[in-house]
């Protein structure tokens, strides 16, 4: 839709809207206002949250500290006294944009404004004039530097105000072009303009007060000028006059820095001031500008103030206002001139006060809205200002009411429910009766002689607080209770307990006295706490430690708080603070004589605090809630002189020892004599000594007395015998022995020092001396050492530490020996000879290849077979170490012994030095030997690598056939055919020794040999007579045979069996390795320090449970090896305590 001047209507979604071209002839700048209610929220919530405990800190940052310090050197006074500050920046001032078009669009604007209100445009003139006639701010054109920053300025209305109606304040946080403004340059400066609370209650302590204020307190202070062109500003009083350029010579309304700046300067003049009262009341007394103290005398009150007015006066502070609660005769005053106008209603710090009847007074501008909002609520509740909580019971009410509306979440301007309504027509209906309440200024009675504070606390579920009263006993011997200040808390939403509450209630009341104590300069009689919660009572009487967190927390601040003042109980309905808690309505207020004057009993001139008190029932602490658990935990802990398990080795220990004594010397000698460099030998050898001692002392500290005492009948026996006694000295014990009239040896070794071998340092001792002596021997180690020290104890000892020494127990290569394992089934049943079998080679022995001359040496080789169960050996001679001649002698005795069922064979990796050849062929060729043996029915095995005495039984007959074999031959060169002929017969002779030990019966039978099993009897036998003639048949003739077979395998079992029942060695069983424990893997072709470290990543046990093989976890991978080659170093909780030396350490 076309309006008839040109723009359209244009009806969207969010309503009717107007576009079309604006033509405009002037430039502006837009500006876009958000308003923002979440800060308002977060205000808001503070009503009801729990007030966080607080914390001792330092409550000025570095910025504050930098601005005190900025203050300090470059503040100056001028020859009238008057302050020249320079404005703290934390920027440099080049950071700021443009400037100057915003000034003059905000002027513009004002300007307009201005025009519409011709009163109001008066009112700004005479400002700024009276600013520039009082030298204030200089007109300066367009003379200004760089940089520079022009200030918008607007005017604040003051309706009460007796003296300004209108101030000019100069907006310094306008964003420039680059959106940096004035202030974000400044630093704020800490808070230093006085305690409101404490101002207020001194207030009301003195009989006489006086209040006044400072004229102008900004802008008695100047800037310097180098800073004057920030401070900017344009006016002009007519619009068609032209543009005035303004720079401000003082400090400047609206800046970030002029509240510490003003403050800061009057209370230089506190600091300097001489008289100590008035410097009190300055540092003190003082809000901001405005002054309030007093005195108990009147004259004395007079004669301060004008003391007061002639040290502002010194700063170009002059006070004017002056309020007395008192008829004050000025003709006599040189300073006191300026009063306020009349006597009656004034505002002192906000609070209305009636200086003609000494009392405060409520009033409050309440306009009744039609429409109830969240908005209209808080604005009316922050009308209310009560700094000193003497309405908390009625404005807890509002604060509930804001509560139930935040957890509503309303908007500010939504309609409410009808009972959030009604309760609020409620609480205003009530609010006229605020104009009723007046409430004596003055607390303390006429000529009081003694003086109480009592507190008062309480809760309920919807609020906490707590409530001060000052109970007077006058000289009259009349009494006075009055109300100081109280405070009261919403609950938090979440939801706490009755108890926890009361509590908290508790928490308030403490720190109410804290302020109390500490604002008012007066001494109290008594100070008792009264509370209706039998529960809080034993919290506070129980230790905090027996609590739960929550509790424990404000116990603890309760008791820091209050120290060791009592807690009484009171009950509920003559406590004031439960008023406090539960909310009073402002018209039931104002008569409520509990509130403003404590309970009844506090009106008794002879009220006594122990007849007074309800005795509570708190002796069994078990049944009060928010208790612990009761851990209880008992421990010892031995005090150590010097921390000696903190250090591995001794000359480390040492040499730390002799820089703390190098510092201590250095200390007390700060300026000569100081001790620098390296360590030299004096303090090295002070420090052993010194350790030395120490170590007495935490060893002997009994007997060390004993000594000292002359009393050493009651040592020990072993420390008897010793004659111990105090070297003076270096006051250490010594051994008194009896070589004392020796010559030869010096005083070390005739007197050493007593030490205990179960003291960290002696361990320490021996290992050093034990490495320094390149690993000695237990005897020798302690030899060397009882040179200079004895050690008790000290050849277990030496024998300890050489036992754990890393480097020893490596070389030393003790491997462990297990049971030796049972004999497998092989072995111990009765078959046929060479079932089950051994096989192994033994040389190379030299053969010649033919006879005559020109025959050359060649190797052979002997392979032997040996039988498992008859111990029968069978020998055969091969050319070379090859598969196929391997084969070729498998077959030969096969042949003539049969085909076994299982042969055996040593592991290529079992030989080692001039058996290598052999290991070489064993692996070059066992896959052709399986594959043969395979294909032949034969189950071959090898067995585990490196554990040669796993085939003992072959190795013990090549052991025998060697025997004979290098006494028959020598170093003889045969041929093959004659070396095979030698071998055959040396066959024949291991074939009929004998299985079991011969006896010395002629009657018994002779011994049973492996012949026996082979051929029926030993084959170095004579022979027997001619059997031919005999006429027994083939039959009975076999019977025979098997009748002597059963023959030998009886004596078999009953002999030979029984000669394997005992072990020869390896008979008593060893702790088996544990998974983790560090291990050295033996390897017979290398030196033991080059054998491989490893850890035990498990063992393999065999059918008797017992291991005899373990897998270990080395560099490399995880390799298997038997017991035999292994050896254990340190198990696993021995490395915690282990030092292993670096490669090449001694």
């Amino acid at each position: 839709m076309r309006l008839p001047t040109g723009p359209y209507l244009q009806n969207t979604r969010l309503g009717w809207i107007i576009s079309g071209p604006v033509h405009m002839n002037t430039r502006s700048t837009g500006h876009i206002q958000c308003n923002f209610s979440q800060a308002i929220n977060d205000q808001l919530r503070l009503f009801w949250e729990l007030e966080e405990l607080p914390k001792p800190c330092d409550t000025r940052t570095d910025e504050e500290k930098a601005c005190e310090d900025h203050f300090v050197k470059t503040t100056t006074r001028n020859s009238d006294g008057r302050f020249c500050v320079n404005i703290p920046l934390k920027l440099s001032p080049h950071e700021l944009g443009e400037t100057h078009p915003q000034a003059i669009n905000r002027f513009l604007s004002l300007e307009r404004r201005l025009q519409r209100v011709p009163e109001y445009k008066k009112l700004y003139s005479d400002f700024i004039h009276e600013y520039e006639s009082l030298g204030h701010m200089t007109r300066i054109g367009h003379n200004y530097g760089t940089p520079h920053c022009f200030l918008p300025h607007h005017g604040v209305f003051r309706e009460h105000s007796t003296t300004t109606k209108l101030r000019v304040v100069f907006d310094a946080s306008f964003p420039s072009s680059n959106s940096v403004s004035f202030n974000n340059l400044q630093r704020v400066g800490p808070p230093i303009q006085g305690d409101l609370l404490a101002i207020l209650l001194r207030l009301r302590q003195h009989r006489y007060v006086a209040c006044a204020d400072v004229e102008k307190m900004y802008r008695q202070i100047l800037v310097s000028e180098d800073q004057r062109d920030l401070q900017l500003i344009i006016w002009r009083d007519k619009p068609e006059d032209p543009l005035d350029i303004f720079k401000l010579n003082t400090v400047v309304y609206g800046t970030a820095s002029a509240p510490f700046l003003a403050v800061r300067c009057l209370k230089e003049l506190g600091f300097n001031c001489p008289d100590p009262e008035v410097k009190r009341v300055i540092l003190e007394d003082f809000f901001v500008d405005d002054m309030i103290t007093g005195l108990n005398d009147k004259d004395k009150l007079v004669n301060l103030c004008e003391d007061i007015y002639k040290v502002l006066k010194s700063g170009c502070f002059p006070l004017r206002k002056w309020i007395f609660n008192f008829d004050y005769d000025n003709s006599n005053s040189n300073g006191i001139k300026e009063f306020a106008d009349g006597k009656g209603e004034c505002k002192t710090l906000g609070i209305g006060w009636n200086n003609a009847t000494d009392q405060f007074n409520y009033n409050t501008k309440f306009k009744n809205d039609i429409k109830v909002s969240k908005r209209t609520i808080l604005s009316h509740v922050s009308q209310i200002f009560d700094p000193l909580g003497l309405l908390s019971p009625a404005i807890i009410l509002a604060k509930v009411l804001l509560q139930n509306l935040w957890l509503l979440k309303t908007d500010w301007d939504d309609s409410l429910p009808d009972d959030i309504i009604k309760s609020w027509n409620s609480f205003t209906a009530s609010l006229s009766a605020l104009h009723n309440i007046t409430v004596p200024r003055h607390v303390f009675g006429i000529e009081p002689v003694s003086i109480e504070l009592h507190i008062f606390t309480d809760a309920s579920q919807v609020a906490y607080g707590a409530c001060v009263y000052v109970r007077t006993v006058n000289k009259d011997n009349t009494v006075c209770n009055r109300l100081l200040c109280a405070k009261a808390k919403v609950a938090p939403v979440k939801p706490l307990t009755i108890p926890r509450l009361e509590l908290s209630g508790a928490v308030i009341g403490a720190r109410l006295y804290k302020k109390v104590s500490e604002s008012l300069h007066c001494k109290f009689n008594n100070v008792v706490f009264w509370t209706d919660s039998t529960i809080v009572l034993g919290w506070l009487r129980m230790a905090p430690s027996a609590l739960k967190t929550f509790v424990q927390n404000r116990v603890v601040e309760i008791l820091e708080l209050t120290g060791e003042l009592p807690w009484r109980h009171i009950s509920g309905k003559d406590n004031p603070a439960d008023l406090a808690s539960r909310g009073v309505l402002l018209n039931d207020l104002a008569t409520c004589k509990l509130w403003w004057e404590g309970p009844q009993f506090l009106q008794d001139l002879t009220f006594d605090i122990i007849s007074n008190t309800v005795q509570s029932d708190t002796s069994s602490y078990e049944e009060l809630p928010e208790i612990k658990p009761s851990l209880i935990l008992i421990c010892t802990e031995e005090t150590q002189l010097f921390p000696f398990s903190h250090f591995s080795q001794f000359n480390r220990l040492k040499r730390t020892f002799a820089y703390v004594l190098r510092f201590i010397h250095n200390a007390r000698n700060y300026s000569i004599n100081r001790r620098t460099g390296m360590l030299n030998v004096d303090e090295l050898r002070k420090a052993e000594l010194g350790l030395a001692k120490l170590s007495q002392l935490e060893s002997y500290r009994d007997e060390y007395n004993l000594i000292n005492r002359k009393t050493t009948k009651s040592l020990k026996s072993a420390l008897l015998k010793l004659n111990l006694f105090i070297d003076k000295e270096h006051d250490l014990i010594r051994v008194g022995g009896r070589i004392m009239n020796s010559t030869q040896f010096d005083y070390n070794k005739i007197h050493p020092i007593l030490l205990s071998s179960k003291h960290h340092f002696t361990v320490l001792l021996m290992r050093y001396e034990h490495k320094r002596l390149f690993h000695a021997a237990p005897q020798a180690l302690l030899y060397e050492v009882r040179q200079q020290w004895w050690p008790i104890g000290g050849r277990n000892l030496a024998r300890q530490v050489v036992h754990e020494c890393f480097l020893c127990k490596r070389l030393k290569g003790n491997t462990l020996h297990p049971l030796m394992g049972n004999l497998p089934k092989e072995r111990i049943t009765p078959t046929y000879p060479f079932l089950y079998c051994g096989v192994d080679y033994a040389g190379p022995t030299m053969t010649l290849n033919r006879k005559g001359r020109g025959a050359r040496t060649v190797k052979s080789y002997i392979c032997l077979f040996v039988c498992f169960v008859t111990r029968a050996v069978h020998l055969e001679l091969v050319s070379d170490l090859t598969s196929e001649s391997y084969i070729l002698a498998l077959k030969r005795f096969i042949g003539r012994r049969s085909k076994p069922a299982e042969i055996l064979s040593d592991n290529g990796k079992c030989f080692i030095g001039a058996k290598n050849e052999l290991g070489r062929f064993l692996t070059r060729c066992a896959d052709d030997i399986s594959e043969y043996a395979t294909r032949q029915n034969i189950n071959f095995k090898f067995i585990p690598a490196y554990s040669p005495h796993f085939g003992g039984l072959w190795e013990a007959g090549v052991k025998s056939t060697k025997y004979h074999l290098t006494r028959v031959v020598g170093n003889a060169h045969l041929t093959f055919e004659e070396l095979t002929t030698v071998l055959t017969q040396i066959e024949s002779i291991l074939n009929s020794r004998p299985l079991s030990p011969m006896s010395s019966d002629p009657q018994d039978f002779l011994p049973l040999s492996p012949a026996h099993f082979l051929v029926g009897r030993s084959l170095t036998a004579p022979v027997y007579e001619d059997m031919r003639h005999n006429t027994s048949t083939y039959i009975s003739r076999y019977q025979r045979v098997e009748q002597m077979r059963h023959h030998f395998w009886e004596r078999w079992s009953k002999e030979y069996i029984s000669e394997l029942q005992t072990r020869c060695k390896w008979m008593n069983g060893v702790d088996t390795l544990q998974p983790g424990m560090m291990v050295v893997i033996k390897d017979d072709n290398l030196p033991p320090l080059k054998w491989n470290l490893g850890r035990i990543d498990g063992v393999v046990p065999g059918k008797d449970g017992i291991s005899r093989v373990a897998d270990i976890r080395t560099a490399t991978g995880i390799v298997r090896r038997s017991f035999a080659k292994i050896c254990p170093l340190f198990k696993e909780e021995e490395l915690r305590n282990l030092t292993i030396p670096r490669p090449g350490a001694c």
